[in-house]
């Protein structure tokens, strides 16, 4: 690991590093959040000649909310006493139900107590996880570099944006010994597939023998639908649920999509639209029948469509979008 570049910023970025999550912690999340949900797992650390530890583990969400953790450390400076604490995010930026997305931290350990990691703050979010992204991947390390290689290809009738790729590195014993992430792809275009790369840390990396929890991290798509002859129509979709095979199908007029809300006894699902003219007769089915948990209010500017999704996956069609 080359650490020339990054030694001579090190302070500079610790320092703003600090005042931002300071910043963050304070103006964006809140201590009425589901902290039992999240449990951080598969904890381990290794230490290389330099003098650095490496924490890695995963961090799991056993509940039904979607959370933006931050994960914190305390480390203590043995020749002033004093502890400060150190953050870092997942490497997925949220975290779904019943999923979960490794983490890592490096720190030096020569005159510092290292403490454990811990959540350290959530923020409860309802964005929906697009799942319009392929991955194709091997997970045994196939050459001496032990890197992990692979296939992502975008299903969506859309560009998605600053897609990264991250995994667990686990030992022959099935320890994780390491946490990694993919350099970013900043776009792939729609039904595009690229090639990608993920390198293990030089100081396990004759320890590796295979990868899992395979997973993505992009920006929240661009919120606009091609309906044709050059025309867009943007939308606004709220949800925890997982959302697929997303489209707008021109011989209708609709937008059709298949939901599948994380909360085994189902939730929401608010999708706004603008209110393009007056004519406009917005219906909503679903799996092809008239939807009687559908609400549908209209200002000048915006309609608004509450919708409550069962449990298990359901076709959505919005008809009228035009």
């Amino acid at each position: 690991m080359n650490n020339k570049k990054s030694l001579i910023i090190l302070p500079f970025f610790f320092l703003s590093f600090a005042l931002f999550f300071s910043f963050f912690l304070k103006n964006a999340y809140s201590d009425n959040l589901p902290f039992s949900d999240l449990k951080i797992k598969d904890l381990n650390s290794v230490y290389d000649d330099k003098g650095n530890v490496y924490f890695a583990g995963v961090i799991f969400n056993g509940g039904y909310s979607a959370l933006t953790p931050i994960i914190g450390i305390n480390i203590k400076n043995t020749s002033d006493d004093k502890t400060y604490t150190e953050y870092v995010l997942p490497y997925g930026k949220i975290v779904y139900p019943q999923t979960e997305v490794p983490f890592k931290f490096q720190t030096k350990t020569n005159g510092y107590i290292i403490g454990n990691p811990f959540i350290a703050s959530i923020k409860n979010v309802t964005k929906p996880f697009y799942d319009l992204l392929k991955l194709d991947y091997n997970n045994m390390p196939i050459d001496d570099k032990k890197s992990l290689y692979g296939k992502v290809k975008n299903l969506a009738p859309f560009s998605i944006y600053n897609v990264s790729i991250y995994a667990s590195v686990h030992s022959k014993d099935r320890t994780q010994i390491d946490s990694v992430k993919s350099e970013v792809i900043p776009l792939i275009k729609s039904h595009e597939e690229i090639n990608f790369v993920i390198n293990p840390d030089d100081a396990i990396k004759s320890m590796v023998y295979y990868y899992s929890c395979a997973g993505l991290d992009a920006d929240t798509p661009i919120t606009t639908l091609s309906i044709g002859d050059g025309k867009f129509i943007t939308y606004d979709l709220q949800t925890v649920a997982k959302i697929s095979d997303f489209r707008y199908e021109n011989s209708t007029s609709s937008i059709v999509f298949e939901a599948n809300h994380y909360n085994p006894n189902g939730g929401k699902l608010i999708f706004k639209l603008p209110s393009l003219n007056q004519d406009q007769n917005i219906r909503v089915f679903m799996d092809g029948f008239l939807s009687n948990n559908t609400q549908i209010k209209t200002d000048k500017r915006t309609t608004f469509i509450d919708i409550f999704i069962p449990p298990k996956s359901h076709k959505i069609t919005i008809s009228g979008v035009q």
